[in-house]
């Protein structure tokens, strides 16, 4: 059946455009475009039922408040995807904008490419709109495309590499990385940005895209009951697994159907479609059990699993793997201490350092020991928020155990994604035939190796092997006595041993997990004849995000390392549009402002933001209004250990800054070394304005050269710590630190040069109680102040400065 459609552009309705649904032969639906006319052989019915949705929705609404028992029929608004694919037949050789208008107009689901990369050179494709760009197409991403089971696939699928002696070709179908999944996308036009190392070619065959259409269908009011009857229901007992646990479902359908009927689909924490298996079990008519595979190896996160019948479906979220406890004994002996290790995880499976973490063990009696973050009984490693080889939990803690039987150890961790929670357990007994203490890592640093030691004190003469089990993609270092063997997702490591009764003997290996982050391995139980641990050892792995490119910071509770120079021609270069976001620039140099207007770090309205080890510079001297870095309405942030050089232009009001705050509070600034070069006007060194307090300013180098230009101006905003500074200004009318309007502020042992007329301090216009103390102040031009207190400012107290200039010390 034919159907009608009009577009808005602007104040303008345009049509009707006549479509037509069709059903291919592989299920999907798709659009064919008619004309601006009905053709005689289409019927006009259903340009009664698109005319105007807005009518249809109202009568909807009509129809709810009065019921339908009156009514011979009803009308449901459907939302369908419709898929389309164009031919491009692009080949891309340098970086450039490409305006794609699409030939289907509509809200914009999902976009895919099909083509191919020949070379070895970084290939980056995004579509871009009202300033937003989603990554499309990533050449790195597609070298993995063979390493199904960690996940490495964040797209459809990919075709073969061929290999020659000259190129690398990799032929890709159906890519797609953010634009997986799309909302609020519904332009007649987008930008297709192509980012290319030189060298590299990327030919681009086909656009697949989706578009989400409204389908009116009408139905008669006797098949209401029916409709309503055939809904899936969920079934969930909890929301919330352990690593090593099936994830597991019931679920109804008020229909008979079979398992094979059913369509499951599992997405991950990336909102991506996972390959992961999903068995299930008719228990009885129209009820069935849900079972995703265990494996050794996976991204935690949150997940959702929809279930799917024709045009019913019904989906849920579930955590897995968020929360993890290893205890140092599986098996523990009457009146032991159990050290024990637990780590927390956000919604995208990395580390979390702050949560609020509870763990409640109940002993065989009944009794329950409650066990805190808040009061210390539960302790947060310094070394949590290292991104590198640690050596305690990110969170730990000690228990006594007493006497033999199962014990009950209940987690709850609350955090910025809400309440985690899992139940565990651990033995105690009376006796054993082997007493074993695992020592091996919780959290790991994928690039460095591992050793996981055992120390096993038997109880009885043993003699044959001793099993380990790790998953498959571990390399394992080979060593004398060591039998390795692989076998599906599985790795076995065998010693042959004789171990003897009232001896410890110790068995190590060393392994080197695969670079995959973030991600969680199960390993054990490790097995001696008939005996074997009681529980498994569970190991995180999470490494920063490397950036070798401009881009947004998106992605909450992440670390973002730069792994070589950046360049930015205009715009903001690493713009963090999430909270809890470090960038780590390792000693790199991110350029910017090259060809226009830009911000080297920007960050609005995100908060707990880290900037350390980055070197920040603009080069241009005729560049105007391009901060180095710059942070509007956040807190809790540090800017620690970064170099900022900044030129600007010649003139009056460059405002080329090197650190500028609006409404940020608690922000620490330390061991930085900022410089504002040529004459830049108003180029000040660190930038407080509008209600930015309570910061920390401790161990900086500034130096400004220009006129207006201060080392640290504070306007609007109180409260700061400036302490063990070094400050030198080399021009006209610049202040090392300039008070406007900002009081209660602690300024110890700073040093302040001036080369020019100038004021060393200012404070003016109601900036009360300051305190100056134990700081060095020099001027020896003529006309230079010293401090200068100037209207309304009272209650200022200045003890123990050294204060060395040619006019007014303090006036």
């Amino acid at each position: 059946m034919a159907y009608a459609r009009y577009f808005k552009r602007g104040k303008k309705r345009y049509g009707p455009f006549y479509y037509k649904s069709v059903r291919m032969p592989d299920g999907r639906v798709k659009s064919v475009y008619l004309g601006k006319t009905l053709p005689k052989e289409e019927t006009i019915e259903t340009e009664r039922r698109f005319t105007s949705r807005n009518v249809i929705i109202i009568t909807l609404l009509v129809l709810i408040v009065i019921g339908v028992t009156s009514f011979t029929g009803y009308i449901i608004l459907r939302p369908i995807l419709v898929y389309h694919t164009e031919t491009l037949n692009m080949t891309i050789n340098t970086s450039q904008e490409y305006d794609w208008k699409p030939q289907n107009l509509g809200e914009l689901n999902s976009i895919k490419l099909s083509g191919s990369v020949i070379g070895n050179g970084s290939v980056r494709v995004y579509i871009k709109s009202q300033g937003k760009r989603y990554l499309i197409l990533d050449r790195s991403l597609l070298e993995y495309k063979n390493s199904t089971l960690f996940g490495f696939v964040p797209f459809v699928r990919a075709e073969n590499i061929v290999n020659t002696t000259q190129d690398i070709v990799l032929n890709f179908v159906d890519i797609c990385v953010d634009t997986c999944f799309l909302t609020d996308l519904n332009e007649s036009s987008y930008k297709l940005v192509f980012e290319m190392e030189n060298g590299t070619i990327l030919e681009i065959m086909e656009i697949n895209y989706t578009i989400v259409e409204i389908e009116v269908v009408e139905e008669k009011t006797e098949k209401l009951k029916e409709l309503r009857e055939k809904v899936i229901k969920l079934l969930p007992e909890k929301d919330n697994f352990k690593m090593n646990e099936k994830p597991r479902f019931r679920f109804t359908i008020n229909e008979s159907v079979e398992p094979e009927d059913l369509g499951m689909f599992v997405y991950d924490p990336d909102q991506k479609l996972s390959d992961m298996k999903a068995n299930v079990l008719k228990v009885a008519e129209g009820e069935f059990d849900i079972e995703l595979s265990k494996v050794r190896a996976f991204r935690p996160g949150v997940y959702r699993l929809i279930i799917r019948k024709e045009t019913y479906e019904e989906q849920t979220e579930f955590l897995w793997g968020v929360l993890a406890i290893n205890t140092h004994k599986s098996i523990y002996l009457e009146n032991e201490e159990a050290f024990i290790g637990i780590a927390v995880l956000d919604n995208q499976g990395h580390m979390v350092c702050d949560a609020d973490v509870t763990l409640s063990i109940i002993n065989p009696r009944g009794e329950i020991k409650k066990l805190r973050t808040s009061d210390g009984t539960i302790e947060v490693s310094p070394e949590c928020r290292v991104y590198g080889v640690t050596n305690l939990p990110d969170y730990y803690t000690y228990y006594s155990v007493s006497l033999a039987g199962t014990y009950t150890m209940n987690l709850t961790a609350i955090t910025r994604n809400g309440v985690r929670t899992i139940t565990d357990t651990f033995e105690v007994k009376k006796q054993v035939d082997f007493d074993v203490e695992r020592n091996g890592p919780t959290r790991i640093y994928p690039p460095a190796k591992y050793k996981m030691i055992f120390t096993i004190k038997p109880k009885k003469d043993y003699e044959g092997s001793v099993i380990e089990y790790v998953p498959s993609p571990f390399d394992i270092t080979p060593q004398n006595g060591l039998t390795i063997t692989a076998a599906e997702d599985i790795k076995t490591l065998t010693w042959n041993m004789k171990l003897t009764e009232g001896y410890t003997h110790e068995v190590e290996y060393e392994f080197d997990a695969p670079d995959v982050s973030p991600y969680l391995f199960v390993l054990g139980a490790l097995e001696i004849g008939n005996w074997k641990e009681a529980r498994q050892w569970m190991i995180a792995s999470d490494v920063p995000v490397e950036v070798g490119y401009c881009r947004n910071l998106d992605t909450a509770d992440t670390v973002y390392e730069l792994n070589q120079s950046v360049n930015s021609n205009s715009s903001a270069c690493l713009n963090v549009t999430a909270n809890n976001v470090t960038i780590d620039g390792k000693g790199y140099t991110l350029t910017y402002a090259i060809t226009d207007t830009g911000i080297g770090v920007n960050s609005n309205g995100y908060s707990q933001i880290t900037i350390k080890n980055l070197i920040v510079t603009q080069t241009n001297t005729t560049r105007t209004n391009s901060p180095a870095i710059r942070i509007y309405s956040g807190q809790d942030n540090q800017i620690i250990n970064n170099t900022i050089d900044v030129y600007g232009e010649n003139s009056p009001d460059a405002y080329n800054y090197g650190i500028r705050f609006r409404n940020v509070t608690n922000t620490t600034i330390v061991n930085n070394t900022i410089i504002t070069r040529t004459t830049c006007d108003y180029c000040h060194g660190i930038y407080l304005t509008t209600g930015s307090h309570n910061h920390t300013i401790e161990h900086n180098s500034i130096t400004t050269i220009g006129d207006n230009s201060h080392g640290i101006y504070s306007t609007g905003s109180s409260q700061q710590t400036i302490y063990n500074n070094t400050i030198d200004m080399q021009d006209y009318y610049s202040r090392g630190i300039y008070l406007y309007n900002s009081s209660n502020n602690i300024i110890n042992q700073t040093t302040i040069t001036a080369d020019q007329q100038a004021d060393v301090m200012r404070i003016e216009q109601y900036s009360s109680d300051n305190i100056i103390t134990n700081s060095n102040m020099t001027n020896l031009l003529a006309g230079g102040w010293g401090i200068r207190i100037d209207t309304y400012s009272d209650d200022n107290n200045i003890t123990n400065v050294n204060i060395t200039v040619k006019y007014y010390a303090i006036t």
